[in-house]
């Protein structure tokens, strides 16, 4: 069961019913992070974004192309618009954290076409203390994310390119920016297989001329800076046989009370270190191009 610590929740559900509003402005709860949101002169939706009076994210569009149906992207306009914000702190069963502080001020904004068509959509804006989520609903709600909360048997997932393309494609698989990129990206979502511990890198007894795009190092390091708390040791058994590295994927933590990111940069590397669950261990790994 989930012990909620501490939960607050405030629903300023403020209505902004006036169509002709272009502009719409929504900070975090420290005041640092803040987005403005606006719908220019042709319709087009967009936003920018300043952490402390300093743009980090440059004027962004939003726009959807669809299979056999004109873009979605022009001639819009905002039918509706509403803030609310919310505040908790829960405690997990298991995970990166032990405690997930859950502080948020939210901007929702339907847009609608003004063409014959008038397809609607909604844009949902989340500004947090450490940054900015977004999620677009068409129709109805998209299915949140975060049900290891309500569902914490739903451990771990894979949706991204994980490590069977490094076996399977004929290129070598996944380049080596990509588990650079994964902690910025999909990590964000959640725990994540990618099924790690490959030590026969040079897979010369089936495909010789086919090595995969990794070290025994990399290998090592998915441990620690891809979450996931159900891991595998993802070789072969005979190639763990009198291998020393076998020994650090059987102490390796995969439950955590805390982590830290503690420096990185997208495509290039990313420093994290975790601390075992209901132990005093710790494990700090960099991987790096």
């Amino acid at each position: 069961m989930i012990k909620v610590v501490i939960l607050f929740a405030i629903s300023l559900f403020l209505l902004s019913c006036s169509s002709n509003k272009t502009h719409l402005d929504i900070s975090s709860t420290d005041k640092d992070i803040h987005l403005n949101f606006f719908v220019n002169q042709v319709g087009e939706a967009g936003y920018l974004i300043n952490f402390k009076n300093k743009r980090v994210i440059d004027t962004s569009y939003f726009s959807f192309d669809f299979k056999n149906q004109a873009p979605f992207g022009e001639n819009l306009e905002v039918v509706n618009s509403s803030t609310s914000s919310f505040g908790e702190t829960w405690e997990t069963v298991w995970g990166e954290q032990k405690y997930i502080r859950n502080n948020y001020n939210e901007l929702k904004i339907e847009l609608k076409e003004k063409s014959e068509k008038g397809r609607t959509f909604f844009v949902v804006l989340r500004i947090f203390n450490d940054g900015v989520g977004s999620r677009f609903e068409f129709h109805e709600p998209i299915k949140p994310t975060g049900w290891r909360r309500t569902y914490p048997n739903l451990m771990t997932a894979e949706g991204l390119h994980g490590q069977e393309f490094n076996a399977s494609s004929p290129n070598g698989g996944n380049p080596p920016e990509h588990l650079t990129i994964i902690p910025f990206t999909r990590m964000l979502d959640g725990p994540i297989d990618y099924t790690p511990g490959i030590v026969d890198i040079k897979f010369d007894k089936y495909k010789k001329e086919n090595q995969v795009n990794t070290t025994l190092a990399q290998q090592l390091a998915l441990y620690v800076v891809i979450c996931s708390p159900i891991q595998m040791a993802a070789d072969l058994p005979e190639n763990y046989e009198g291998h020393p590295a076998f020994q650090f994927i059987r102490d390796v933590g995969v439950d955590w009370d805390t982590s830290i990111v503690l420096n990185g940069d997208i495509e290039d590397f990313i420093t994290i270190a975790r601390k075992e669950g209901n132990t005093d261990k710790w494990f700090l790994w960099q991987h790096h191009l």
